[in-house]
């Protein structure tokens, strides 16, 4: 098997006949060339969180993407863990519909997966093979409905790639696939859907002669430029040291018409020996000739230039193509839709190379995750005319479950445009297979062709996507069918997909007319209904122009013209009886928060209702200003109101500061007293930094009056846990000197790592780092290990927000100046393991970066969460300093005459005066602008303090005056408010 190796818009156009074709273009192509292509860009991808698509959901090697039901929208065929077989439809909110759950395919790793329809039904069949176990092929009975057939072909074989292919021309695609034990077996399609063998077809006879294996990698394209198909095939075979031995040198068979195949490799200079896994075909230049790229294991990638007359130039120096450590899969695609192919590489690790229009590639800045692809199929996921990942995670090769689960990634696209074409042949094979599209414009002379299977062992949608940068439309297409019909179209809208009929016309899909809600809880069901004058072909069989639907699904049209065959179909749309019509938050949002943040909550809803939150308040957002439950609900019209989901929000209040001291002073030396959590001083209102920190400051002042502004800062305690394997188990300590493992986890709200224990026999320094999913570093630190053999626990400290798969692991660098190796030389366990560790809604150790089956390193982890400090709104105050005021014996007005309190105050304070001065004393209240808000007077003869209505009075900050005896005392006051 392969793992061997690692040891060693338009209504209709005019049909144009080729010769004035050639003619136009040989001319204009000369113009074309003089316009500069665009240069490279970053190009970003964002994980699609589907639960239902993903969780769980752990590949083999082979993945697929194809329009499976002819909708003109790319769906996903998927085999768990390579043995049993899952389909899921697009719908046209970019989610996806079930159709095959769990299907049983066979008791052995599927090596390949490959879709086609067999019989022209409009329906892609679903075909896979493994080791000795046949051709196992499930049969689309029905839209949506697969069935396995029994006594399919059951050729003796070693599976790698499969490919369908239209190889006799019969207008039924035929079945090849590549065998690593013995010569490649080709399957003849007989017109109904059934195989037989035809291996008599291609002489794949090795010279000099040998048991024709090694066949790993296999992909059809017009090699020659002849319009016709040619094959293929990366060889590799274990244990062969000798490069020139022809089960490892790489054979290209020419298509030269009539059924006639000729191997060409080495008249080519294609002839390679060094091992390869896998190759693709794909023109970097857009000069019109298919040019190569090769995987070569156990880490070398060859780029090969088209030159035309059959020679091709290794280019690989100076193309900026790095070398990748044992690829499975590379593909060319055009990712930022600049108009230039772009190269993706997966395996053991993965490459993202973007195109510079010169022969040359500039690798971005991994835009995934820390995971390494192992395995992937390229499509449009959500129709937005950019190419997204499905990506699979399988550990050596194909054995799956691999370390993760799959992940969906979709390309965040920029401001290029696009186009995408759908095939339909009519003398041809129904869904174009093996035809070739040219694309001409200022961009040059865009090449692609319509492939079904390729790489190793994964299938790529066969919708033909072209990127077209800043251009508004194309000046010409040029399609050559399997037939050898050419036919060409001119002046297309760009950002449009359109549907190509052989010997017909081209169109864009229209909308349906819908009468009633398709999300219907009440199941009463919608008509649809198409425009008037066609012949109609419904999802449903039915054949008048409008029906009726009452069955949860997807659902469209086909539209025949009657005079010229011309085919229409129509957008998608999806009846669903049971809609989530929930409100959802648009994001994770804190469990707690300051009170002095602003916490703005958000909700998008399906429906149209007028959205209304749990206190009554009406919009899309609200801001959260106290602790409580918070939801949204609207009116769904047939399915009643509808709920959100409910989250708690714990608002942290740390209390003002209390200015417990006097503020008036008649002396210099002053002590102020402030009563709090932790007092923060700042110089002013906007000071970022403050200045002093405590409760008590004592100042010389001059005379005159200072003014302060103070917070209080409050620390919030959260939950301490324990998490993870406690102590290393196993029989195996250490894995092998070069590896550096790691472990993925999940954090769900803000935690402190505080600690952890690292095992070791090896004394010495180690560097702890950690990644996030985009592989940026987020914190690292070094450790010194001394008799850790028992385990040595390690202070950490580090705060670490809400986010997905963190990657805690070590530097390689520091492992390998002290210890000479990249791995680190800790204990890893390889018993007793059980993922995930996790802390309910906290924390979820998910993997190690190889696997379930050990555990790498890093034990006991203590976490602390929801640890936060809170600082209050700043307040200000006033100190007054007149060391000059002059006193009697029988009448001293003391600044410790005057109290306030409480201060702050809410609804009332109280007014004592505690002074030697008899008789009436009047107090008034003033606020910060000076005016005089209340006044009265305090009984001269009674010590008793005065209660003060704060009622009427807003909050802020106030001045107490105090007249007596001929003097006035002032103090500051504080109002909060009711």
């Amino acid at each position: 098997m392969g793992a061997n190796c690692i040891f060693k818009k338009l209504s209709s156009n005019q049909v144009i006949s080729w010769p004035v074709v050639l003619l136009k273009y040989t001319i204009a192509l000369i113009g074309f060339f003089a316009f500069p292509l665009s240069g490279s860009s970053q190009i970003t991808f964002e994980k699609a969180f589907t639960e239902e698509l993903t969780d769980g959901f752990r590949s083999g090697v082979a993945v697929g993407i194809a329009d499976l039901n002819g909708n003109f929208t790319d769906d996903l065929l998927r085999q768990k863990r390579g043995r049993s077989l899952y389909v899921d439809f697009q719908k046209p909110d970019g989610s996806f519909l079930n159709v095959a759950k769990g299907l049983s395919i066979s008791s052995v790793r599927q090596w390949n997966i490959v879709s086609g329809d067999f019989n022209r039904n409009g329906l892609f069949d679903i075909v896979s093979a493994g080791f000795s176990d046949g051709v196992n092929i499930f049969r689309q009975v029905e839209h949506g409905v697969f069935e396995k057939e029994e006594g399919g072909p059951s050729a003796e074989m070693s599976a790698q790639t499969a490919n369908v292919i239209d190889i006799d021309g019969d207008g039924y695609p035929d079945l090849f696939i590549a065998d690593d034990d013995a010569e490649s077996k080709i399957f003849e399609n007989t017109g109904d859907g059934s195989f037989v063998d035809a291996n008599h077809w291609i002489d794949m006879a090795t010279i000099p002669e040998s048991d024709n294996s090694g066949n790993y990698g296999s992909v059809w394209s017009d090699v020659s430029g002849n319009g016709k198909m040619d094959l293929f095939i990366s060889k590799c075979k274990s244990g062969v040291a000798d490069s020139t031995d022809p089960r490892r040198v790489n054979a290209l068979f020419l298509n030269l018409g009539d059924g006639i195949f000729v191997e060409a490799a080495a008249e080519y200079g294609l002839a390679n020996g060094g091992q390869s896994w896998v190759s693709d075909f794909g023109d970097i230049n857009n000069n019109g000739r298919m040019d190569l790229i090769t995987v070569n294991h156990p880490n070398e990638v060859v780029l090969y230039l088209n030159e035309g007359d059959g020679e091709f130039t290794d280019i690989t120096l100076g193309s900026g193509l790095q070398h990748p450590d044992f690829g499975i899969q590379v593909k060319f695609a055009d990712f930022d839709n600049d108009g230039l192919v772009d190269i993706l590489i997966a395996g053991f690790e993965h490459f993202l190379y973007l195109n510079n229009g010169d022969n040359t590639f500039t690798l971005q800045s991994n835009p995934f995750d820390v995971n390494p692809i192992a395995t992937f199929a390229l499509g449009d996921l959500n129709d937005n005319g950019f190419i997204d990942v499905y990506a699979g995670y399988t550990e050596l090769y194909n054995r799956p479950p691999g370390p993760v689960d799959d992940a969906l990634w979709l390309n965040s696209g920029n401001d290029n445009h696009w186009l995408r074409f759908k095939l339909r042949g009519t003398e041809s094979n129904r869904d174009g297979i093996g035809a070739i599209l040219h694309a001409y414009s200022p961009l040059g002379k865009q090449t692609r062709e319509v492939r079904a299977g390729e790489s190793f062992g994964i299938q790529n949608s066969g919708i033909v996507h072209f990127g077209m940068g800043q251009l508004s439309s194309l000046d010409s297409l040029v399609v050559t069918w399997p037939s050898g019909t050419r036919e060409v179209y001119y002046d297309l809208d760009v950002n449009e997909k359109y549907l190509l009929t052989e010997g017909a016309c081209i169109t864009s899909p229209f909308e349906l007319e819908v009468i009633g809600d398709l999300a219907d809880c009440t199941g009463e069901g919608v008509e649809l209904r198409g425009p008037d004058g066609f012949d109609y072909h419904w999802i449903t069989g039915e054949s008048q122009r409008s029906i009726h639907v009452d069955e949860l699904g997807l659902y469209w049209v086909e539209l025949i013209d009657r005079e010229t065959g011309c085919v229409h179909i129509s957008e998608v749309v999806y009846y669903d009886t049971e809609p989530d019509l929930r409100p959802k938050f648009a994001t994770d949002y804190p469990m707690r928060i300051c009170s002095e943040e602003e916490l703005v909550l958000e909700v998008v809803a399906a429906g149209e209702g007028e959205l209304v939150w749990q206190d009554g308040s009406e919009g899309r957002e609200f801001t959260v200003d106290a602790s409580g439950s918070f939801y949204a609900r609207y009116d769904g019209g047939s399915c009643g109101m509808v709920y959100s989901d409910t989250i708690d929000i714990e608002v942290l209040n740390p209390g003002l500061p209390v200015v417990s001291s006097p503020l008036n002073f008649d002396t210099t030396e002053v002590v102020i007293e402030v009563e709090g959590d932790e007092i923060l001083w700042y110089e002013d209102e906007e000071s970022a930094v403050p200045e002093f920190i405590g409760g008590r400051r004592e100042l010389n002042l001059p005379n005159g009056i200072h003014p302060f502004y103070i917070s209080n800062r409050a620390f919030f305690p959260g939950e301490q846990f324990q998490l993870g394997k406690t102590a290393f188990e196993g029989s195996s300590a250490y894995p092998a000197p070069h590896i550096n493992g790691g472990l993925i986890f999940d954090v769900h709200e803000n935690i402190r790592l505080e600690s952890l224990v690292l095992f070791s026999d090896f004394n010495g320094k180690r560097t702890l780092e950690l990644f996030d999913e985009g592989g940026e570093l987020v914190v690292s630190g070094s450790v010194e290990l001394q008799d850790a053999s028992e385990g040595q626990r390690v202070e950490l400290g580090w705060d670490l927000p809400p986010r997905r798969e963190y990657l805690l692991t070590t530097n390689r660098d520091t492992n390998m100046a002290v210890f000479g190796n990249f791995g680190p030389r800790l204990m890893r366990s390889n018993e007793g393991i059980s993922f995930p560790y996790e802390v309910a809604g906290v924390v979820d150790i998910l993997i190690t970066t190889f696997g379930a089956n050990y555990y790498y390193y890093f034990y006991d982890w203590e976490i602390t969460t929801g640890e936060m400090y809170c600082e209050s709104e700043r307040i200000s105050f006033q100190v007054t300093v007149d060391s000059t005021t002059s006193t009697t014996a029988e009448t001293v007005l003391s600044r410790h005459d005057l109290l306030l309190y409480p201060n702050p105050a809410s609804t009332y304070f109280l007014i004592e005066y505690n002074g030697n001065c008899r008789g009436a004393k009047k107090w008034s209240v003033i606020d910060s602008n000076g005016r005089l808000k209340i006044s009265g007077v305090l009984d001269g003869d009674s010590d008793a303090p005065k209660r003060i209505s704060a009622e009427g009075l807003p909050p802020g900050l106030y001045i107490i005056e105090l007249e007596a005896c001929g003097r006035s005392l002032t103090e500051n006051l504080i109002l909060l408010g009711y």
